[in-house]
């Protein structure tokens, strides 16, 4: 399965529920699932792009420079504002996309709001 295309999102839909448990549909083109704890948002936006957000929380969890110098250097994941929260956020395009593609970007975007969430409770 890992080397499938996925072209719609009604295969989008399906390859999430299949590899992370049930995929909880908020709208036709958006919905939740939960990676290990953390609640991954996916949504299709016109163009032919597919976004995942992942919100950790308060913007005052980092400083905004710290949120600048990862997104300098990310490669999968860059941190945003999501209606006055701190998230994480990665765009696909879906020309060419596979489903290790996908699985990988969403596994990496829950793993670094977790991440970013135990370190900044740490340092609490």
């Amino acid at each position: 399965m890992s080397g499938e295309r996925l072209t719609t999102w009604a295969e989008i839909e399906s390859y999430l529920s299949a590899a992370f448990g049930t995929a909880t549909s908020v709208r036709l083109d958006f919905l939740t699932i939960v990676v290990e704890g953390t609640t991954v948002e996916v949504q299709l936006l016109d163009g032919g792009w597919l976004k995942l957000t992942a919100v950790i929380g308060s913007l005052r969890l980092l400083s905004p420079a710290e949120m600048l110098a990862h997104n300098v250097r990310a490669v999968i994941g860059t941190f945003c504002t999501r209606d006055g929260q701190l998230a994480i956020r990665q765009t696909l395009p879906l020309t060419e996309l596979l489903a290790a593609d996908l699985d990988e970007a969403v596994r990496s975007v829950a793993a670094l709001a977790a991440e970013t969430l135990a370190r900044t409770r740490a340092l609490a």
